[in-house]
């Protein structure tokens, strides 16, 4: 399941997997498997629940359809929510859904460590005004305005010296 926050009846942020109780999980799958073999079902069917202050789940809307609850299939799976239903009403072979791990581990392996000594600038106030990125050797002594954000020569160097290491 997904869970869904909204600030002024508008989506907020969505988390999947939701952080619910065992209880509420099978209950809601429970439920949404009910729903789609009583109505004999075949594709895409969206169940929106709700749960009160006191963890009751509700059933808020039955949508037929990829529903604009989720769509986190599109980037996060093997297989859209699209593709899935339009294999189930063709009657085509099913996919099994394997959630894409690869690229966000390859993001995550590519993270560089927050740590001392992994920083892209030093600052020197005093005895005299310095501003030095350690990766591209690229200097101002104009202190004051790269605090406050004028960082494009910075930016422009950083930018060159990874253009040139692509060639």
């Amino acid at each position: 399941p997904i869970e869904n926050t909204h600030r002024n009846q508008i989506l907020n942020h969505s988390k999947i997997p939701a952080e619910i109780s065992k209880k509420i999980l099978h209950q809601s799958k429970d439920w949404a498997t009910s729903i789609a073999e009583e109505l004999k079902y075949i594709g895409t069917l969206c169940v929106e629940f709700f749960i009160d202050k006191e963890n009751k789940l509700y059933v808020n809307e039955i949508a037929p359809r990829v529903h604009n609850s989720g769509h986190l299939t599109i980037n996060a799976f093997n297989i859209s929510q699209f593709e899935n239903h339009v294999r189930a009403v063709c009657d085509l072979e099913k996919i099994e859904l394997q959630k894409k791990l690869s690229a966000r581990n390859e993001i995550e392996a590519s993270k560089k460590k927050i740590e001392w000594g992994s920083q892209i600038r030093n600052y020197v106030m005093h005895p005299y005004k310095l501003v030095k990125d350690v990766r591209t050797q690229t200097e101002t002594n104009d202190v004051d305005a790269v605090m406050n954000g004028a960082i494009d020569n910075f930016l422009k160097s950083y930018l060159m010296l990874m253009g040139q290491k692509e060639t």
